[in-house]
């Protein structure tokens, strides 16, 4: 699934350091700082359910990547493919400089999981693991990248990873 779209936030909840960044910059949307800088930046984000337990069923799945869409335009950043299989996800992001991943990543992990546990209601607590990955990616690469995001269970199946994409070293335990 290939998800695109820019999007700000309308709910009032702003976050602050962005909100404060965009007044000073006198920016209508963070994702061009101004007219005279250029940039394409883009990050490749991976994460894992906790312990790698398969917790994202098919009937999460959907639901979960259209929160997450939703969740990065409230963020001001673009979502560009995302996919996964039952015990972690990849995503495909392109953000403006000003931009800190960190916060991005804590941000969308931690609205997915709420919405999980208290809007889905899957009948088990769902928790991520502590960490994630992240790759820079090149304009020249992304449609390699999004291919691989989007056919990420065809690429489990058959044991066609890219263990580059795959590798996420948590507490000195690789996967």
């Amino acid at each position: 699934m290939i998800v695109m779209g820019f999007g700000c936030r309308s709910d009032g909840h702003n976050n602050h350091r962005l909100k404060s960044v965009v007044k000073k910059l006198k920016m209508k949307h963070p994702i061009s700082l101004n007219k005279h800088v250029y940039h394409e930046l883009y990050y490749h984000l991976i994460w894992t359910t906790k312990d790698r337990q398969d917790l994202i069923t098919n009937d999460i799945e959907l639901l979960l990547y259209r929160m997450i869409r939703e969740e990065t335009k409230k963020l001001w950043v673009q979502l560009i493919s995302i996919g996964g299989i039952e015990n972690h996800i990849h995503l495909l992001i392109r953000c403006a400089p000003n931009h800190f991943i960190p916060d991005i990543v804590k941000q969308l992990k931690g609205s997915s999981s709420h919405f999980i546990n208290h809007e889905l209601k899957p009948g088990f607590h769902f928790n991520w693991q502590r960490g994630y990955g992240i790759l820079s990616v090149s304009v020249w690469n992304l449609q390699k990248i999004i291919e691989y995001i989007v056919n990420q269970k065809i690429h489990h199946q058959t044991g066609k990873i890219l263990k580059v994409l795959e590798r996420i070293n948590f507490l000195n335990q690789e996967y």
